[in-house]
């Protein structure tokens, strides 16, 4: 069970983790762009043809009340605190909402309404139609919940908890925020950027993500080692198990050829036993992988997961292949040692 679950942890958990990013995900983030330098900073991007996202103005605040009643009333007891209450949020206001965040339930209005993430809405109980409101840089605002979001946080895009409706915001300062995708070719470009906007916050995140997938790959190989070495340790094992039960194998063949057993059906007997064996802990070690893994990667993780048909199938085969390997020579000098005996 242990090889089966650092197997389907290398394969499934670790890629997973690697394939998380997409190719063309943002590595750059550009914060605190001022109303003044939003069009000249935009405009260095477009021309040095720069992938990016749409501008995002951003203000700070905190949820404060649900439907008139404080928002802290909704938070549920006995778990962590819900993350939208616990600090100041990022919010943003847009006249459509972004391509890459799916509508799940209502329509996108264009006065007076704020749209919310799906797991904030259930966190929180809330749904269609209620009223919320907020602190946002010391002004007090109110919106209704015109539509829930599906939100995929791991996409490195720009994404939020609430995105208003343009006229919730008009009178609340803001700073302008974007994402975009940087090459090798485009530290120049960096450079020209940081020297002509310095009060902009630049946040270049290709080193970092170098570095977390160089430590997931040697993850990766370090679990195949281990697996490598569990794989020996287990014929080696297999095999001493195999070696110390020998004298009672030879006297129970002893036993069922003066039965009148013959050899051949002696054989078929040794490798039933054993095939059993060998195909039940394979069955029992894939199931249990499959649990555990499984609650590493819901619980632990938040990854989708699903059963691995192909490991069900393998395992046992692996299994019963493995022992087989020892079992070739036993079985021929159990057979040679008890027919010298019984003769």
């Amino acid at each position: 069970m242990l090889l089966t679950t650092i197997w389907l942890v290398r394969n499934d958990l670790l890629s997973d983790w690697q394939r998380t990013l997409p190719a063309d995900a943002p590595n750059a983030f550009a914060l605190n762009i001022a109303d003044y330098e939003k069009d000249a900073y935009l405009s260095a991007l477009d021309g040095n043809n720069i992938d990016r996202s749409q501008a995002f103005p951003i203000s700070r605040g905190r949820l404060t009340l649900i439907n008139g009643e404080d928002a802290q009333t909704r938070q549920k007891k006995g778990i962590d605190e819900e993350d939208a209450l616990s600090r100041e949020l990022n919010f943003t206001y847009a006249d459509t909402l972004p391509d890459y965040n799916e509508v799940l339930t209502g329509q996108w209005t264009q006065t007076g309404g704020v749209s919310v993430e799906k797991e904030v809405a259930e966190n929180l109980g809330l749904k269609i139609g209620d009223e919320l409101g907020f602190t946002i840089n010391g002004q007090e605002v109110t919106a209704a919940i015109n539509s829930i979001r599906f939100v995929e946080w791991r996409d490195m895009k720009p994404n939020f908890y609430f995105i208003f409706t343009p006229d919730v915001l008009a009178n609340i300062p803001s700073a302008w925020l974007v994402s975009f995708r940087l090459q090798d070719k485009d530290n120049d470009l960096i450079a020209t950027l940081s020297r002509n906007h310095p009060t902009v916050s630049l946040m270049d995140i290709r080193l970092m993500g170098e570095k977390i997938q160089g430590l997931l790959s040697q993850i990766v190989w370090s679990i195949t080692v281990l697996a490598a070495l569990g794989v020996l340790s287990g014929v080696l094992l297999i095999f001493t198990l195999l070696r110390l039960s020998l004298s009672q194998r030879q006297a129970e063949i002893r036993l069922y050829r003066t039965l009148g057993a013959s050899r051949k059906r002696i054989v078929r007997t040794i490798w039933a036993e054993y095939g059993i064996m060998a195909i039940t802990a394979g069955i029992v070690a894939t199931f249990g992988a499959e649990l555990v893994v499984g609650s590493i990667m819901t619980i632990g993780f938040d990854l989708p997961w699903s059963w691995h048909l192909s490991t069900w199938i393998m395992v046992p085969a692996i299994a019963f292949a493995t022992l087989a390997l020892v079992l070739f020579s036993l079985i021929r000098q159990m057979l040679t040692t008890s027919q010298k005996q019984f003769a």
